[in-house]
C-alpha cells in the first residue's frame, strides 16, 4: 500500500473566494457603477463603492480597489456614516492583502472590527474577522488565524450566512492541513462541503470535496478519500483551473492505485496526460511519470517503475517543484530499485529521502527511509551500517509514538475547542433570535400605543363634530328664514321678468320673420349662381374632352404618318430597287434588299402594335404596362443572353393611368431597355415598380453592366428624349450610374 502525506504541499486552485463581497451581490461592476451614478444618497454611494472595491480586489485590479476604498471614506464623511468608515478599512484590508502588505492589511481589519463592534454590525463583523484571519494565515500567525476564523464563523452563524460559513470552515480546514492536524482539517472540510451542498454551488462542492479527499488520503483512509474525490470531481465545472484539477486527479489516481483499482487509475493517468498536452509545462511531466511509476510499482513491474520514477526524479532536479513532491518521488524510486535488487542506487535515494524527510519534519517517512537503508545494507552484507540505521529507525519509531500521543491530545483539545465554539455560535444564534423577538415585542407595543392614541384622537374628533353639528342646526334655522324672505323677493322678480320676456318675444318674432325673408332671397340667389357655375363647368369639361380626343387623333395620325408612313416609303423604295436588281441579275443585292424589306415590315408591325396597344382603354393599368414591358424586355434580352427580373409591389398592380402617362412611361422604359441591351454588357436586366414617399410610384430599369461617367459622356438624343417624356407627365427623372457599377434609370410619378 502507498501512503503519502501532503503537509507542506501548496496546490494552485481557482480563487473561488478571491473577494468575500461577491457573496451577497450578483451585480456586475458596470451595473454597480451605473447605480453609483444614479443614486444621490452619500450613504448609498459609500455602500456601492464598498461592493465595487471588493469586485476589483477579487479580479486583482488593486489600484482600482484602493481608489474605490478611498471613495467609501469620502462619501461616509459627507453623511457621518460610521459603518461606512468601517467598510473603508475592510476594503483597504482586502486590497492590501493581495499586495502582500500584511501588516497594513491586519491593522485595517482590526480598525474595521472595532467600528463594527461599536455599531453592532454582526453581519459585517463576520467578514472583518475572516479578512483578519486570512492575513494572519499568510503571515504564519496560525494560532491567531484559527481563533479569528472561529470568530468569523460565530458571526456568520448568527446571521445565518451560508456563504460565509462555507468560507470560514474551508479556510480554517486549510490552516489545520497546513499544520499537519489532518483529523481537524478533514472535519472542517466536511463542514464546508455540507455548506456547499446547501448553497448548491458546483464549484464549491468540487473544491471542498477534493480537499476532504486529500485529507483522508493523507490519513491513509482510502475508502473515504475515494468517496470524497469522486463526489468533488463529479461536480467540477468546465471552466475550472486546469492546474488545480490536475493536482486533484493525481491524488485521486494515487488513491485508486493504493486500492488496486488499476483500470480506473489507467484512465485517470490518460486524462492527466491529455491535460499536459494543453498545459505544456515541465511539472506535468513529473506528475505523469510519478503516476506511471507508482502504478507499475503496485503491479510489481519494478524495472518499468524505476524507468518512469527516474524520469520524474531527473525532471524534478531540473524544475525543482515542491520539496514534499521530490521527497515522495525519491523514496518511491529507492523502493522500486530495492525491489529490482539495485541496492547501491536504492541506498543513494533512501539516504536522500531520509534527509529531505528530516528537513520537512515528516517523521513517518524519515523512519521508513532509515528502515529501508538498514535493509539495503543488510542485502549488501554490511551488518554494522545496517545496525546503525536500524537504531535510527527504532529511535524515530519511539519519537513517532510520543508524537502521536501528543497529536491525539492536541486533536482532542481541538475538538473540544471546536465544540465549544459551536456552542458559542449556537448561543449567538439564540441571542440573535431573542433580540429579534424583543424587537418584535417592542414594535408590537409601539403599535398598540399608536392604536390607543388613534382611538383617543377619534373620540376627540367625534365630540368636535357633534359641536359642529349643533352649530350647523342653528345656522340652518337662520338660513331657512332668510331663504323664505329671498323666495318672496324671487317671486316678485319672476313676475317682472315674465312681463319683460313677453315683450321680448313679440320683438323677436318680428325680427325672425324679417331674417327668414333675407335667408330665402339669399338661397335663391345662391342657387342661381351655382346653377350657372355648374353649367359653365360641364360645358368646359365637354370642350376639354373634345379637345383631348382631337389631340389624340392628331397624335395617332402623326405617329402613323411619321412611323408607319416612313417605313412604308422605305419598303416601296427597296421594292423598286429590288426590281431593278432582279432585272440586272444581281442576286446578292436582291437578297440584301429583301432582308431590308423584311426588317422594315417587322418594325412597322411592332410600331403599329405599340400604337394600337397604347390607345386601347383595356390596357390602362400598371399591371398591363409591366406585362407589356416584360414581354419586350425578354425579346430584347434573349439577343445578349441576359436574365430579366421583374419586381412589382402587389398593391400597385391595379392602379389606372391616363393614356398620355401610360404612353410616355412605356416609351421611356422601352428606350431604357434598348440602351441596356445594346451598350451595358450586362448579364442581368431588372425592372422594378414600387411605392415611394408622398404617394408616388417609382419605376426603375437597372442593369449590372459597365455603367458610364455622366460628366464625361454627353447626353444623346435618347437620354434627352427620355428626360423630356418624364417632364411631359410631371414626373421626376432618376439616373444613377458610374463606371463599373451598372446603371439605374427611371422616374418618380405622383399617384392621382
Amino acid at each position: 500500500m502507498i501512503r503519502r502525506r501532503f503537509y507542506k504541499q501548496s496546490i494552485l486552485f481557482p480563487a473561488i473566494l478571491c473577494s468575500f463581497y461577491t457573496c451577497y451581490s450578483q451585480k456586475t461592476i458596470s451595473s454597480l457603477r451605473d447605480d453609483l451614478d444614479k443614486t444621490t444618497s452619500a450613504k448609498a454611494k459609500a455602500d456601492i463603492c464598498f461592493e465595487i472595491s471588493g469586485r476589483y480586489a477579487g479580479r486583482l485590479k488593486i489600484d482600482s480597489a484602493l481608489y474605490f476604498a478611498e471613495k467609501i471614506k469620502e462619501y461616509s464623511l459627507q453623511s457621518t456614516y460610521e459603518v461606512g468608515i468601517g467598510k473603508h478599512h475592510l476594503a483597504l484590508a482586502d486590497a492590501l492583502y493581495y499586495r502582500s502588505r500584511n501588516e497594513e492589511s491586519e491593522e485595517n481589519a482590526l480598525r474595521a472590527i472595532g467600528i463594527f463592534t461599536r455599531q453592532k454590525e454582526n453581519h459585517m463583523l463576520g467578514y472583518a474577522y475572516f479578512q483578519l484571519a486570512q492575513t494572519q494565515s499568510v503571515s504564519s500567525k496560525i494560532s491567531s488565524s484559527k481563533k479569528n476564523y472561529w470568530n468569523a464563523l460565530g458571526y456568520f452563524g448568527a446571521s445565518t450566512n451560508a456563504s460565509g460559513l462555507f468560507m470560514g470552515n474551508f479556510w480554517l480546514a486549510r490552516n489545520y492541513f497546513k499544520t499537519a492536524e489532518i483529523d481537524s482539517a478533514a472535519f472542517y472540510f466536511l463542514k464546508a462541503l455540507s455548506m456547499a451542498d446547501q448553497l448548491k454551488d458546483p464549484n464549491r462542492i468540487h473544491i471542498a470535496g477534493c480537499w476532504a479527499g486529500r485529507s483522508f488520503l493523507s490519513l491513509g483512509e482510502f475508502e473515504k478519500a475515494l468517496k470524497y474525490y469522486e463526489y468533488g470531481l463529479k461536480s467540477r465545472a468546465p471552466q475550472i483551473d486546469k492546474i488545480a484539477l490536475r493536482g486533484f486527479l493525481r491524488d485521486y489516481a494515487i488513491c485508486l492505485i493504493s486500492m488496486q483499482k488499476f483500470r480506473i487509475a489507467d484512465s485517470i493517468i490518460t486524462e492527466v496526460e491529455e491535460m499536459n498536452t494543453v498545459l505544456k509545462d515541465s511539472y506535468g511531466m513529473i506528475i505523469l511519470n510519478r503516476l506511471k511509476g507508482t502504478l507499475e510499482y503496485e503491479r510489481k513491474n519494478f524495472q518499468q517503475s524505476v524507468k518512469y520514477l527516474h524520469q520524474a526524479y531527473d525532471k524534478g532536479k531540473e524544475v525543482k517543484p515542491f520539496n514534499s513532491e521530490v521527497k515522495d518521488i525519491t523514496l518511491l524510486l529507492g523502493k522500486a530499485e530495492y525491489e529490482a535488487h539495485n541496492f547501491d542506487s536504492a541506498l543513494i535515494h533512501f539516504k536522500s529521502a531520509a534527509q529531505m524527510s528530516k528537513e520537512l519534519g515528516q517523521l513517518v517517512d524519515e523512519r521508513e527511509a532509515n528502515l529501508l537503508i538498514s535493509k539495503s545494507f543488510q542485502q549488501r552484507g554490511n551488518a554494522d551500517s545496517a545496525f546503525h540505521y536500524f537504531q535510527n529507525y527504532s529511535l524515530l519509531k519511539d519519537s513517532i509514538l510520543s508524537f502521536e500521543k501528543q497529536k491525539t491530545i492536541i486533536e482532542v483539545t481541538t475538538r473540544y475547542e471546536t465544540e465549544k465554539k459551536e456552542q458559542e455560535i449556537k448561543i449567538l444564534q439564540k441571542e440573535s433570535e431573542a433580540n429579534s423577538y424583543l424587537l418584535l415585542l417592542r414594535n408590537q407595543q409601539i403599535e398598540k400605543q399608536q392604536l390607543e392614541d388613534d382611538k383617543k384622537s377619534q373620540q376627540l374628533a367625534l365630540v368636535s363634530k357633534q359641536n359642529e353639528i349643533s352649530k350647523l342646526d342653528a345656522s340652518q334655522k337662520t338660513l331657512s328664514l332668510d331663504n323664505a324672505k329671498k323666495e318672496n323677493e324671487k317671486n316678485q322678480a319672476k313676475l317682472k321678468l315674465l312681463e319683460q320676456e313677453a315683450a321680448y318675444q313679440k320683438l323677436f318674432a318680428a325680427k325672425q320673420n324679417q331674417q327668414k325673408k333675407i335667408i330665402f332671397i339669399s338661397i335663391a340667389v345662391l342657387l342661381a349662381f351655382s346653377g350657372y357655375g355648374i353649367y359653365r363647368y360641364i360645358r368646359r369639361k365637354k370642350i376639354q374632352s373634345q379637345q383631348e380626343v382631337l389631340n389624340e387623333r392628331l397624335r395617332i395620325s402623326r405617329e402613323l404618318h411619321d412611323e408607319v408612313g416612313s417605313t412604308l416609303t422605305g419598303i416601296a423604295m427597296y421594292s423598286h430597287l429590288t426590281k431593278e436588281q432582279i432585272k440586272a441579275a444581281k442576286t446578292d443585292e436582291v437578297e440584301k434588299s429583301l432582308n431590308n424589306i423584311q426588317q422594315s415590315a417587322g418594325d412597322m408591325v411592332n410600331k403599329l402594335s405599340d400604337i394600337v396597344w397604347l390607345v386601347n382603354p383595356e390596357q390602362d393599368s400598371l399591371q398591363k404596362l409591366i406585362e407589356r414591358l416584360e414581354q419586350y424586355a425578354e425579346e430584347m434580352a434573349i439577343i445578349k443572353s441576359m436574365e430579366v427580373k421583374i419586381i412589382v409591389s402587389p398593391k400597385l398592380e391595379n392602379i389606372s393611368l391616363p393614356v398620355e402617362s401610360r404612353r410616355n412611361i412605356y416609351l421611356f422604359c422601352k428606350e431604357a431597355i434598348n440602351n441596356a441591351v445594346k451598350y451595358s454588357n450586362a448579364n442581368l436586366l431588372e425592372i422594378s415598380l414600387k411605392e415611394s414617399d408622398n404617394k408616388k410610384i417609382e419605376i426603375m430599369v437597372s442593369d449590372n453592366g459597365k455603367g458610364f461617367d455622366t460628366v464625361t459622356i454627353r447626353n444623346g438624343n435618347g437620354l434627352i428624349n427620355m428626360r423630356q417624356r418624364v417632364e411631359d407627365i410631371g414626373g421626376e427623372y432618376l439616373l444613377k450610374t458610374s463606371p463599373g457599377q451598372g446603371t439605374k434609370i427611371g422616374l418618380n410619378l405622383k399617384i392621382t
